[in-house]
């Protein structure tokens, strides 16, 4: 389960990263094909935890539909990294006195 784990975040931190890379050329903002996305390390584990939370899933709801299935994992992506994402550690308030403090802010 340890190697699917880490099969799991690899492919999905490829994925990020092509598909904003490939966004970001689509989108006009670089004019090569270099593949230079982003990602970040944070993600890692919520791509790994498909191997605990979406195998079992798919064996409980093998027979639905494939877009049924897949709206359903999408659903539950969102659910996971909106758990997960990093939350803003300073208010508004808190930020304009970091940037009246030093002339810039440091944190977002």
């Amino acid at each position: 389960m340890l190697i699917r784990f880490i099969l799991y975040g690899l492919g999905g931190w490829c994925g990020e990263v092509l598909f904003t890379a490939t966004r970001d050329r689509l989108r006009g903002r670089v004019r090569d094909w270099k593949l230079k996305g982003t990602t970040y390390l944070w993600m890692f584990p919520l791509y790994g935890s498909i191997v605990f939370l979406y195998e079992p899933l798919h064996d409980a709801i093998r027979s639905w539909p494939w877009v049924a299935r897949g709206v359903l994992y999408t659903i539950g992506f969102f659910a996971v990294w909106a758990r997960l994402k990093p939350r803003k550690t300073h208010s508004k308030r808190a930020q304009g006195y970091i940037k009246s403090r030093t002339g810039h802010i440091h944190a977002k």
